[in-house]
């Protein structure tokens, strides 16, 4: 993983650790955390301090070093939006992918963007998590950013 990391990432200073810790990569700005590489068994997990983390281990040691590393190819060209809500719940959606984020504010029903999230991480969904997703994403308090700069909701 290392290595990938540092050819495709090289530019971006990534820190080489060891053990568990694969690498870190230091904050773009004061509005999100390190980015930090953990071994997974088989995977790895991208753990972004104080908004969330996401499991890169379905595949083959081979093909979750592919995925993390085109999630942080997506993830450091803005692609994705990251939300977390003062309840402490937090995640990640694809910008350009995703037809129910157009902006702010967020009208219901966004029903295809709580889908997709409830999706990436349980595999499944159903009407009441979707509601509950949308309640967390509309929520006061709830920020959103991008790894170059925050999002602002309107007041």
């Amino acid at each position: 993983m290392w290595r990938e990391l540092e050819r495709r990432f090289g530019d971006r200073d990534p820190e080489p650790c060891n053990d568990d810790v694969v690498a870190i990569f230091r904050p773009s700005g004061e509005h999100i955390g390190a980015l930090t590489i953990f071994v997974d068994g088989p995977g790895f997990i991208v753990d972004i301090e104080g908004w969330f983390h996401a499991h890169f281990d379905v595949d083959a040691p081979e093909a979750n070093v592919k995925d993390t590393a085109a999630y942080l190819d997506d993830l450091f060209a803005d692609r994705f939006v990251l939300f977390r809500s003062p309840s402490g719940v937090g995640g990640s959606f694809r910008r350009d992918t995703s037809p129910a984020f157009d902006g702010f504010p967020l009208p219901p029903p966004h029903a295809a963007l709580a889908r997709e999230l409830l999706d990436q991480v349980t595999g499944q969904t159903s009407e009441f998590f979707e509601q509950r997703v949308l309640d967390l994403l509309q929520a006061p308090g709830t920020e959103f950013t991008t790894w170059s700069s925050p999002i602002q909701r309107p007041a």
